[in-house]
């Protein structure tokens, strides 16, 4: 994983047809293949393993593997992470089959 990923991260992510809601991440270094984190979203009661898929330059990607689904509303979704800055980064969330994504800018 490049430089400037780890630690912790949280954002307001915006999906059409949806509330808004919150996700916090913490990732970790780590390489293609291992679980370099966590995704939880606390509205919908949910949590994700994360596990790096792919790099490119200052974009990672990682997949979800559902650790917990309290209320049957969560899918296992691929996460498009890209840094802005130290201090920011741009989430995109995306489940193959279904249209439309879920964004959001995350901050440490």
């Amino acid at each position: 994983m490049p430089n400037g990923f780890a630690g912790s991260w949280s954002g307001t992510v915006s999906q059409s047809g949806s509330p808004d809601y919150t996700v916090k991440l913490s990732l970790a270094n780590g390489n293609i293949g291992q679980n370099v984190g966590r995704a939880s979203y606390p509205e919908l009661g949910c949590v994700a393993d994360l596990y790096l898929t792919d790099v490119a330059g200052s974009t990672i990607r990682v997949q979800g593997q559902l650790v917990v689904n309290s209320y049957n509303n969560c899918v296992a979704a691929t996460l498009d992470l890209g840094l802005r800055s130290s201090s920011s980064m741009n989430y995109l969330a995306q489940v193959p089959g279904m249209s439309g994504s879920a964004s959001a800018v995350l901050y440490r």
